[in-house]
């Protein structure tokens, strides 16, 4: 990730890995990641020293605490995730 954004939304991809260096020396200091990630290099955050939350989904901290390194650990935070509405409450359609 080469952007300056300090917050970062992965939620809506499809990620399995998380690449070494992925953030290295970022100025993230918030990064929402999907639950389809699998497996995080223990490096993908190296030189991330504003990073202060890694937000996944509830009932996900424990797994995700086991990807990354133990220091890393204080950074995970959950949060419940919402279901999309199937229908635009201001919308007049008949059903």
């Amino acid at each position: 990730y080469y952007g300056s954004a300090t917050e970062i939304d992965l939620r809506g991809m499809d990620l399995g890995i998380i690449q070494k260096y992925a953030f290295f020396g970022s100025i993230l200091e918030k990064v929402y990641l999907p639950s389809s990630v699998k497996y995080i290099h223990p490096e993908a955050f190296e030189w991330c020293f504003e990073l202060k939350q890694i937000i996944v989904e509830e009932g996900q901290k424990d797994r995700f605490r086991l990807m990354l390194p133990a220091k890393m650990g204080k950074f995970i935070v959950e949060e419940k995730s919402y279901p999309t509405p199937c229908c635009d409450p201001d919308n007049d359609l008949p059903f």
